[in-house]
């Protein structure tokens, strides 16, 4: 019984319900980001350093994987020119077009047709793997880099210091073995 009207209450308000129950969780949820705004979104006392230098070191990574992106873009589209160039000397058409619009006959002009289909795909498929090719051997050799120079900047940061000044001898010893 008691049900019963319960359920014919929420089903008569039911439009009602949800704007309020919209408008609450809206509420909560700008009120969750407007503590975690004024708390700086700390959760204990002492955590925030850790959290700001793993923060800012993610930060550099991600700097260094966008440049050496936009170096490996860069490098291919000066090599894509000469690619261009190899393909037109090895796959050229431009002898079978020739022949095309000298009208020859239908069997040879058949003939013609399909070494052209055939010297046109082969021509696309080899572009496309020359592109892809050069694209991931750059950016293979480029990440390498990248994270060594990462790496030694890291080890240049945190390398202990002597009294004398000089930098450890583990310091050097890392330093050599990466330049090697």
């Amino acid at each position: 019984m008691v049900l019963g009207r319960a359920w014919r209450f929420i089903k008569r308000h039911r439009g009602k319900l949800a704007l309020g129950g919209a408008l609450v969780g809206g509420g909560a949820y700008l009120m969750h980001w407007w503590w975690l705004s004024r708390s700086g979104g700390r959760r204990g006392a002492g955590q925030g350093d850790d959290e700001v230098t793993a923060l800012l070191s993610e930060l550099e990574r991600a700097q260094f994987l966008r440049s050496t992106g936009r170096n490996c873009t860069a490098t291919v589209a000066a090599l894509l020119p000469g690619i261009a160039a190899q393909l037109d000397a090895d796959l050229g058409v431009e002898q079978i077009t020739a022949e095309l619009r000298a009208k020859p006959a239908p069997d040879r002009r058949a003939e013609l047709c399909d070494q052209l289909r055939a010297r046109a795909f082969a021509r696309l498929l080899a572009s496309v793997y020359a592109a892809c090719g050069s694209l991931l051997c750059a950016h293979v050799q480029l990440h390498l880099l990248a994270g060594l120079l990462c790496q030694q900047k890291r080890d240049a940061a945190g390398a202990a210091v002597n009294e004398d000044g000089d930098a450890s001898d583990d310091r050097n010893r890392r330093q050599h073995e990466i330049s090697e």
